[in-house]
């Protein structure tokens, strides 16, 4: 099983900044099936200002489980697709979100000697 969080802080600049720093953030839990299986939950999210943040309704916060894939289509090619059903937890947040994530490999990785 593995866990992993990307926080992302978002600060503007500029004529049309936007006052404060924001909060975007994922994170996801993994549980192995096999090697080339997956499943887990994920969560998706943005606190657009993190001084003076909207109220909970206002922000938005999605949850819902994924399936993680790992496919072998050549010797040196391998594709991770994964896809996920996230639930809109807020009334900004839309109810169903769909997510199509496709890894794909832009160079060969070199042969060990």
């Amino acid at each position: 099983m593995t866990f992993t969080a990307n926080p992302f802080f978002e600060k503007t600049f500029g004529r049309n900044r936007i006052e404060g720093i924001a909060l975007n953030y994922g994170w996801n839990v993994k549980y192995t099936l096999n090697d080339t299986l997956a499943i887990g939950v994920e969560g998706f999210g943005l606190v657009e200002n993190l001084g003076d943040p909207a109220s909970l309704a206002e922000q938005q916060h999605r949850l819902g489980p994924a399936l993680f894939a790992s496919i072998k289509l050549g010797e040196h090619l391998t594709i991770t697709p994964d896809v996920g059903l996230f639930f809109g937890l807020t009334e900004a947040t839309p109810s169903l979100t769909l997510k199509l994530n496709v890894g794909v490999p832009l160079s060969e990785p070199s042969a060990n000697k």
